[in-house]
């Protein structure tokens, strides 16, 4: 995939997820998850091989809040996609971070360390 391809293709997911961050009536189901997922190893292919490189098990919650911090997703974006409260999911995203690396950090540590995978 050359960039031009790449850049279009990641605007395209953004899309796809940011329309369901802003209408809180599109319920994301199995199939657009699975649709995701293959975006996001398509654009970044070693991403999945890193995350799942630290040893843990990652609930689909979990996995999600990756993804959608890969694709730089806001808090509450994740939370109107995922049907949370925003402080659900800044918990979630503190707790991903200790999970990870075995230290506390905050979600915005966990978003920088998720984008540069």
């Amino acid at each position: 995939m050359n960039e031009e391809e790449k850049e279009n293709r990641e605007y395209r997911l953004y899309e796809f997820l940011r329309r369901a961050a802003l209408d809180d009536s599109i319920l994301l189901r199995t199939d657009d998850w699975k649709h995701v997922e293959r975006e996001i190893n398509a654009l970044w292919p070693d991403f999945g091989r890193k995350l799942y490189g630290y040893g843990v098990n990652l609930s689909d919650t979990e996995r999600r809040i990756c993804w959608m911090a890969r694709m730089n997703i806001p808090p509450l974006g994740m939370a109107t996609i995922l049907k949370r409260s925003k402080a659900a999911i800044s918990l979630a995203r503190s707790r991903l971070y200790r999970k990870l690396h075995g230290t506390p950090g905050t979600g915005q540590m966990l978003d920088a360390f998720i984008r540069q995978l």
